[in-house]
């Protein structure tokens, strides 16, 4: 989610093959390659590297999330608490940072317009 600002919604349907994740997003097909880093904490979580989360709905996964939040904010690691949505928001200002570029940022996102 924070490296590709991944919808909760699309990850029920993540597959992994070929070092690439792919799913569908408000009927949108994705594909990513998927970084070092993800692929390690699925095996680190022994989730199923073809299909990690296809046991759980959306409404799970973002409980889950939202579950781990609040540990951590109530052991004063984070400062401040914030939804799994929050983490899209983080994802697209990084990029839209990184160069500015709203049509770029509208295709990561999977958004229909610049406007969205």
């Amino acid at each position: 989610m924070t490296e590709h600002g991944m919808r909760v919604g699309a990850l029920p349907g993540i597959t992994v093959r070929n070092g690439c994740i792919s799913t569908v997003s408000k009927g949108r097909e994705i594909k990513l390659n998927i970084s070092t880093r993800s692929f390690e904490g699925l095996k680190t979580a022994h989730a199923n590297l073809n299909s990690p989360f296809e046991k759980y709905t959306p409404e799970q996964l973002k409980n889950v999330v939202q579950y781990q939040i609040q540990k951590v904010w109530k052991q004063g690691l984070i400062k401040t608490r914030f939804s799994p949505h929050d983490i899209r928001h983080l994802f697209a200002v990084r990029e839209y940072q990184k160069d500015k570029d709203l049509i770029r940022l509208r295709n990561l996102l999977c958004h229909s317009s610049v406007n969205v």
